[in-house]
C-alpha cells in the first residue's frame, strides 16, 4: 500500500510542480564547513535539485525552510521514489528540520499540497584526485587518449523513478588544434577548451593533429570551492591527420587561368597542391584509372605537383597523407578530370575585309596533341605555317594581302585518343568584291 502512494505521490509531483519554483519549501544546511552547491537537474529527473556537500557527515540538520506541521519526508535509494521510506522530521522553535542526513540518495517533502524532490550527493565519497596526466601509449588513428593518475570517476544520482543519471563534474580540459582557416588560405593554431564529465576514459576528438600542451582542471566543485586541482603534460607525437587539397587549372607554363573545368580538350594542365598538419610526415598524390585507386598509374611523393593529362578517358586524382610508420592515413577530396575524343573541323572559305566576321581562317579542334598546317598557294609555294591547333591565317603573305582565290592547305595532327589526322583541302579566299563566289560549306 505504502509504495502505491508513492507512486501516486511521484505522478502528483510531476504533474503539478515541475520546478523548484512551485514549491515553498527550501531546504537550508546546517553545520557545514563549505557551501553546499545546488545544480539543475535534467527535467526528465522529476527533480527539482540536485545538491552537492563537501561531506555529508559534517551536515548537522537540513532545516525545511517554509515547511509547517504536516510536513512529511522520505528517503529514497537508487532504486526511485516507489521504495522511498519516511524519515523522522523533527522541529524547534516552530522550525522543522531533517537531523544528520545521509548523504547519495534523494529526499521526497511533502507539505500540504507541495512537493520537493532533490538528490543529495555527499562528495567526500567521489573526491577528484588529479595527481598527473600523459599521452597514452598505444594510440588509434581516431581520438587522442590520456591516461591519468588519480581519482575522479563517475558521479551518478537517481531520478525519483529510480533511473539513473551522471552529475557532470565539468573538468576543463585545454590544448590546441590546427584547423582549416579559409581566409589564411593554410591551418591556423588556436586555443580549444572543452569540458568532460570524469576522468574515466579521458578522450580527445578527433585525435590532436598538432604538438600541444595539454591542460586539466577541476572538477567544477572544487571550483567552486576554490580548491581546484591542476595537472598537464605536453604532446609531442600527435596522432591525428588533417588535409586540405586544391586543384586548379593552368597554362602549359604554370600560370593559373580561368577555364572551365568543362573543358575536355586535351591537353589539360593542372595544379594540385595540399596542405597539411604537422602529424603527416608522409606526402603522396595519386593517379589512377578508378575511383576505387585500384589501378594507380602515377603516385608523386610531393605535396604539390603539375600534371598534363593527355590520353583521352577519364582520371581519378587524390592525396594520402601518413604519419611515421603509415599506420594512420588521410584522404584529400578526390578529382575527377576527363579528356574527350579528339575532333578536327576545317572550314574552305574565309573573308579577310576587316568588318570582323570570318576575318581569319582557323580550324576547330579539340583534345589534339600534336598539329601542323601547311598553306600552299595553286603553284605549290607556302603561304603560311602553324603548329598549333588554334593558330589562324590572316590571309597575307610577308606582310601583305594575298590575292583572292583558292589555295590550299595540308594538315597532320595527333589525338589524345591515339587517332591520326592526315587532311588536305582548298581554301577559298574571298575578297569584299568577291562576296556572292565561292564555296562555304
Amino acid at each position: 500500500m505504502k509504495y502505491i502512494l508513492r507512486l501516486f505521490l511521484l505522478a502528483t509531483f510531476v504533474i503539478l510542480f515541475p520546478d523548484e519554483s512551485g514549491a515553498a519549501i527550501r531546504p537550508l544546511f546546517i553545520g557545514v564547513s563549505r557551501e553546499v552547491l545546488k545544480i539543475e537537474p535534467e527535467k526528465s529527473t522529476g527533480l527539482n535539485a540536485i545538491y552537492v556537500a563537501w561531506n555529508t557527515e559534517e551536515i548537522e540538520r537540513i532545516e525545511l525552510e517554509g515547511a509547517s506541521v504536516s510536513v512529511k519526508a522520505y528517503v529514497y535509494s537508487n532504486l526511485g521514489g516507489g521504495f522511498a521510506k519516511e524519515t523522522v522530521v523533527k522541529s524547534s522553535a516552530g522550525r522543522y528540520y531533517l537531523e544528520n542526513p545521509a548523504g547519495d540518495c534523494g529526499y521526497m517533502l511533502e507539505n500540504g499540497s507541495e512537493r520537493l524532490y532533490f538528490w543529495l550527493t555527499d562528495y567526500s565519497r567521489h573526491r577528484m584526485e588529479l595527481n598527473g596526466i600523459a599521452a597514452a601509449e598505444d594510440q588509434n588513428c581516431e581520438d587522442t587518449r590520456f591516461e591519468i593518475s588519480g581519482r575522479g570517476d563517475v558521479i551518478n544520482y537517481y531520478s525519483i523513478n529510480g533511473r539513473q543519471f551522471i552529475l557532470d563534474r565539468e573538468i576543463e580540459l585545454g590544448y590546441e588544434r590546427d584547423v582549416w582557416n579559409e581566409e589564411d588560405n593554410d591551418f591556423r593554431r588556436i586555443e580549444i577548451k572543452e569540458t568532460i564529465p570524469s576522468l574515466r576514459n579521458v578522450t580527445v576528438s578527433p585525435a590532436m593533429n598538432c604538438r600541444t600542451a595539454v591542460k586539466i582542471k577541476g572538477d567544477k566543485f572544487l571550483t567552486a570551492w576554490d580548491i581546484p586541482q591542476t595537472a598537464d603534460t605536453y604532446v609531442d607525437k600527435p596522432n591525428g591527420l588533417s588535409v586540405k587539397t586544391f586543384q586548379k587549372r593552368i597554362d602549359d607554363n604554370g600560370a593559373s587561368i580561368g577555364k572551365d573545368n568543362s573543358d575536355e580538350s586535351a591537353p589539360l594542365y593542372y595544379r594540385f597542391t595540399s596542405y597539411v598538419t604537422e602529424a603527416v610526415t608522409h606526402n603522396e598524390w595519386q593517379i589512377a584509372t578508378d575511383p576505387e585507386f585500384e589501378d594507380i598509374e602515377f603516385s608523386f611523393i610531393e605535396r604539390e605537383i603539375d600534371f598534363t593529362f593527355s590520353e583521352e578517358g577519364t582520371k581519378y586524382v587524390r592525396f594520402v597523407g601518413s604519419n611515421n610508420g603509415e599506420t594512420c592515413a588521410v584522404f584529400g577530396e578526390t578529382y575527377e578530370i576527363t579528356v574527350g575524343a579528339s575532333e578536327l573541323k576545317i572550314p574552305n572559305v574565309f573573308t579577310p575585309d576587316g568588318d570582323g566576321i570570318n576575318d581569319r581562317w582557323k580550324v576547330s579542334s579539340r583534345s589534339l596533341l600534336s598539329f601542323k598546317c601547311t598553306i600552299f598557294d595553286r603553284n605549290g609555294r607556302e603561304i603560311h605555317s602553324f603548329d598549333n591547333p588554334s593558330g589562324e591565317w590572316d590571309g597575307s603573305y610577308k606582310g601583305k594581302q594575298a590575292p583572292a582565290g583558292v589555295y590550299f592547305y595540308v594538315i597532320e595532327a595527333i589525338g589524345a585518343d591515339n587517332k591520326k589526322y592526315r587532311k588536305g583541302g582548298d581554301i577559298n579566299l574571298i575578297r569584299k568584291a568577291q562576296r556572292g563566289y565561292g564555296s562555304n560549306e
